[in-house]
């Protein structure tokens, strides 16, 4: 079957050899046909022409038997007329199938015919041709009564001047001559086909080889290698039999190796952690990994096929036209924005590089998606800034408060002298004033720099909230509706009360600025637990269990451009001297040092909301409150007792040792630890120390720890305006019973230091 294919080359020596053969003999038919066809003819006019010749003979007898009797002219007549009689009964008497003879005068009038009546001049031309020729003989054709064609062979019949014709119809002339001829189309048809079939047999026996190797290298074109070919051959065939087994065989070890190569290629290919995509040169998605698919959301196949631009933002088309045609001298690296599945942009890090496959050129785009990386990167950044503000802020506020314990210090001492006038007291009066907004301000700042230290208790949030929201509704203006919503009933955290109020308040204060033709302000609290892979989960909290303080406006809402700086300190969108831009520096800092994390987002229906995250206490959990500071509104005054003080300041110094001589205690003052161990070492022994936390030398932790190295377990104050990481790693931040802040306030520190020897006298009966 392979030979007779319509493409094969059997097939086309066999059309071309068989065609011709075909053609030729068909030549020669027609020539013997024609040439049999008009032998037969003439054979058949000549035995026509001979039966007219045996009537004209016939006619001449008796015309010399009538001349023997020497009979008149019209006794020859009726002889004439007697003879053609016979002649009618002898030719008439039954229809010849092969013709009729008729006789016709010399004057071209029909003497008999089995047609037309005696006197006719049918024939008249032609028989008048003959006479005026002077034939004897001839022939013509005519088409009969019948409309049939017929042939009349004639014969001259000299003594009674009569033309004897014998009519015979063309097809008894042709019928001989038709039937060789179908003799012959039948011998031409089986010759041919016999030619032909030779011709085919001889072909496909001689060109086999050639298409063996035809059919195994068409085979070899579909990729179908194992295809025999047999080599040992002689000639040509051989040779190239030969050429094509080993050709076969280099391209059975071409292609092992590059299936290898494509393995090994599509294995690095599909492992690499980065997103591959091979583009074409329209920017059509040729292959894909399924890093790429992880990273957009579809598979692998689903991105094959789809133009690079449906992972782009709409109407980039510069980061489309770089991607699509990368230079050819060197990889480009740039950072562009992508999306994915769900049109959520990724910040993405891109290289691209021009290559050439199959033969045409493509472009590989290497894909990393860096938006979590960057946001921690910003957050790193942003933690490294508040870090640094913070301790400057830290430093500033320690100073701050040093600088203001005298002040406010000696103005309420000052105060206390009745003999004061009237608009003396009053000028006091501002100046106390004006420190207390400063110190006001001084926590801020340790509240922002995470450095105050907190009076932390087991806190209900949702039963704080509600009973801080007449002071919020009171704070509010009137046309804001306030909505307090405490969704769970023990939301227990571990908290300072007051720094929770003025997160509140802030908040409040803020978005009430953010409405300035009114609107809502929803507060809410909610339980909510925090996983590493849940979805909506706030990036940066760690997973835990967490009391949810939710504060909502219908405010105008944030700037996407300025949501990365609204916890910076000192940033504010207020006009002038309407802010300070601590508020939410101070919120940030206080929630970080709960242990919490915070937010802020625009809501899609308007305006802003503020998430507060702080860690939930277990519902069985009872944490010690820390005991509060008594004030009965009286200074209680020393008995004598020596009270050891420690500070470097010495302004702070002097005023605290003023304060406590004139409430009769017995004050040593020192400007270093080191001082103070001195005279310990000299076998004095103090009631009380009072120290500074932050000293150049020791610290106040560190000079408590070495007064009890030395058996010296008289109770010890601490006072600072800035904490520090000391008294955190001592474990003090909650001892709030040992402590007092600056600046310091006379009545709170005469109180404590009481409170503070009664116990000790106490312990040691």
């Amino acid at each position: 079957m392979v030979a007779l294919k319509r493409d094969s080359l059997v097939w086309r020596l066999l059309l071309l050899l068989g065609g011709a053969f075909a053609v030729t003999a068909l030549l020669v038919f027609l020539m013997v046909n024609v040439r049999v066809s008009r032998v037969l003819r003439e054979r058949g006019l000549e035995v026509y022409g001979q039966r007219a010749e045996s009537i004209v003979r016939e006619l001449d007898r008796q015309a010399q038997r009538l001349a023997l009797t020497g009979q008149e002219e019209a006794y020859r007549a009726d002889f004439q007329e007697a003879a053609l009689r016979n002649l009618s009964d002898v030719h008439y008497r039954e229809a010849d199938p092969d013709g009729f003879p008729f006789v016709v005068d010399g004057h071209g009038v029909i003497q008999m015919h089995p047609w037309y009546p005696r006197g006719d001049l049918t024939y008249f031309d032609e028989f008048t041709h003959l006479r005026e020729a002077g034939a004897t003989s001839g022939q013509f054709a005519f088409v009969g009564r019948d409309g049939e064609r017929h042939v009349a062979v004639v014969r001259y019949e000299a003594p009674w001047d009569w033309f004897v014709a014998y009519c015979v119809p063309e097809r008894l002339l042709a019928a001989e001559a038709r039937q060789i001829e179908a003799q012959l189309l039948v011998a031409w048809g089986i010759a041919t086909v016999l030619v032909l079939a030779a011709l085919a047999w001889l072909l496909i026996r001689e060109t086999r080889p050639l298409l063996v190797l035809a059919d195994a290298a068409e085979a070899m074109a579909r990729g179908d290698l194992d295809r025999e070919v047999e080599e040992e051959r002689p000639g040509e065939v051989g040779v190239l039999a030969r050429g094509f087994v080993h050709m076969r065989g280099a391209i059975r070890r071409q292609l092992a190796e590059l299936r290898e190569s494509e393995a090994r290629y599509r294995k690095i290919f599909d492992a690499g952690a980065d997103g591959l995509l091979l583009l074409d040169h329209d920017g059509t998605i040729v292959a894909a990994n399924p890093a790429a698919g992880a990273i957009y959301g579809w598979s692998p196949q689903q991105l094959q096929g789809r133009s690079i631009t449906s992972l782009l933002r709409d109407g980039d088309a510069e980061l489309a036209q770089a991607l699509r045609l990368p230079p050819a001298d060197k990889p480009v690296h740039l950072e562009g924005i992508t999306c994915n599945r769900e049109r959520q942009q990724l910040e993405t890090e891109i290289s691209a590089v021009r290559l050439s496959f199959q033969g045409r050129s493509h472009a590989m785009v290497i894909l990393r998606d860096v938006t979590e990386q960057r946001h921690l990167e910003r957050q790193l950044l942003q933690s490294q800034k508040l870090e640094t503000v913070g301790r400057l802020a830290g430093g500033i506020a320690h100073d701050f408060n040093n600088l203001l314990t005298p002040v406010l210090g000696y103005t309420e001492m000052l105060l206390e002298d009745p003999d004061l006038s009237a608009e003396a007291r009053a000028d006091l009066t501002a100046i106390q004033r004006a420190g207390e907004r400063a110190r006001g301000l001084a926590r801020q700042l340790l509240a922002f720099s995470r450095r105050q230290v907190l009076e932390m208790r087991s806190l209900n949030l949702g039963e704080t909230l509600r009973e801080f929201a007449p002071i919020l509704r009171r704070t509010l203006s009137e046309d804001i509706e306030l909505v307090i919503d405490c969704q769970d009933a023990d939301c227990q955290v571990h908290a300072d009360a007051s720094q929770v109020e003025q997160i509140i308040m802030n908040l409040a204060i803020n978005a009430m600025d953010a409405m300035p033709d009114g609107g809502r302000v929803e507060i809410l609290t909610v339980c909510r637990r925090i996983t590493a892979d849940a979805a909506g989960s706030p990036a940066g909290a760690a997973p835990g269990t967490y009391t949810s303080l939710v504060v909502r406006d219908t405010g105008t809402g944030v700037s996407p451009e300025i949501l990365d700086r609204v916890f910076e300190p000192f940033f504010t969108t207020k006009e002038v001297g309407k802010g300070t831009g601590l508020g939410l520096a101070t919120i940030h800092g206080i929630v970080s040092q709960h242990g919490g994390w915070v937010g802020l987002r625009n809501r899609p229906e308007g305006g802003c909301e503020v998430e507060i995250l702080l860690p939930s206490l277990p519902t069985t959990s009872h944490l010690p409150d820390s005991e509060p500071a008594a004030d009965d509104g009286r200074r209680q005054p020393g008995r004598g007792e020596l009270i050891w003080l420690v500070e470097d300041d010495i302004m702070v110094r002097e005023l605290v040792q003023n304060m406590l001589t004139r409430n009769a205690y017995r004050v040593q003052a020192f400007e270093s630890a080191d001082l103070c161990l001195a005279t310990a070492e000299s076998g004095v022994v103090a009631d009380l120390v009072i120290t500074d936390v932050v000293m150049p030398d020791l610290n106040g932790p560190e000079l408590r720890d070495r007064l009890r190295e030395r058996g010296l377990t008289m109770p010890v104050l601490f006072m600072s305006g800035y904490a520090g990481d000391a008294l955190v790693r001592r474990g003090l931040a909650d001892i709030r019973a040992d402590f007092i802040n600056k600046p310091i306030d006379p009545g709170a520190l005469l109180q404590k230091l009481r409170r503070m020897l009664d116990a000790s006298r106490e312990r040691s009966s």
